[in-house]
């Protein structure tokens, strides 16, 4: 059995849709591509090659590391400034217009390390800590993952 979603919200995806299910397997639970990225490349939009993803994606890679370095030595300064400040937040803009890096800086942060045989050395403190995530947001998905949820659910209905 084949499912295909009708909701109006999806069909503008489903000729893309088709190309990326037709790249993917099922193994047990897990979906898998047969190559990895063939369809993304196979379905680029006219004018965009795969040589000039993978500059820009090259880019993505060399500005998120060089943001970290950006934050990184602004938080320095700030934690050298200031002994009250103990975390500082980030967030730099790139790629889309709504997409970016968060990252999240700690002056000094423990972790713990089971395997050290002392007691006082199975705390470990390390400075200038630094969380990030990347998001792309707005892309449509909020509304494309509910109209799935929505007509599955309705399929139960039946």
């Amino acid at each position: 059995m084949s499912v295909h979603f009708k909701d109006e919200r999806l069909q503008k995806h489903q000729p893309l849709a088709g190309k990326i299910k037709e790249s993917l397997k099922v193994e047990g639970p897990a979906i898998k591509e047969e190559e990895s990225h063939k369809a993304y490349f196979e379905n680029l939009p006219e004018g965009i090659d795969k040589a000039t993803v993978e500059n820009v994606a090259k880019y993505n890679q060399s500005f998120v590391s060089a943001a970290h370095v950006a934050v990184g030595e602004i938080a320095a300064e700030q934690f050298n400034s200031n002994a009250d400040l103990t975390r500082m937040d980030a967030e730099v803009g790139f790629f889309g217009k709504r997409d970016s890096v968060s990252i999240t800086v700690h002056r000094e942060k423990e972790f713990r390390n089971n395997f050290a045989e002392k007691e006082e050395d199975k705390t470990l403190k390390k400075h200038l800590v630094m969380n990030s995530s990347v998001s792309s947001s707005d892309y449509g998905l909020k509304s494309v993952r509910d109209a799935m949820s929505e007509e599955f659910s309705n399929s139960f209905a039946k």
